[in-house]
């Protein structure tokens, strides 16, 4: 599969932006026609600090280390695929972004299956 320009951009700010941040590390990631589909490794205090504080419930709060990242990219790729486009400000990824928290060694293993597949 090849992608295009606008999907180099993507791809070259997704690893830029992550090497801005010391806490992110990038295990398998794509770049697909709606989006980007990846495992990020989010190693911070304030993570450790957020699970022990809530270990108890269902639902965890996001870590912001994790919210700034995907903001930042997408910022950033939004700003270079709109100066290809000349379409300064325009709308280029949909507010938000879905988080999975991998629970266990199966899971993980699981989810970097299905990346390798949509990779092939």
């Amino acid at each position: 599969v090849v992608i295009n320009a606008v999907g180099q951009v993507v791809a070259a700010e997704w690893q830029q932006t992550a090497c801005a941040f010391k806490d992110i590390h990038l295990d398998q990631w794509t770049v697909l026609p709606d989006g980007v589909r990846a495992l990020v490794m989010v190693d911070s205090k304030e993570v450790v600090e957020a699970l022990s504080a809530y270990g108890q419930l269902r639902s965890h709060p996001k870590p912001r280390i994790l919210s700034s990242f995907v903001a930042s990219f997408k910022a950033a790729a939004a700003k270079r695929i709109n100066l290809m486009r000349s379409l300064p400000g325009a709308p280029v990824w949909q507010q938000g972004y879905h988080e999975q928290r991998v629970e266990d060694d199966d899971t993980l293993q699981r989810i970097r299956g299905l990346l390798a597949r949509t990779m092939e």
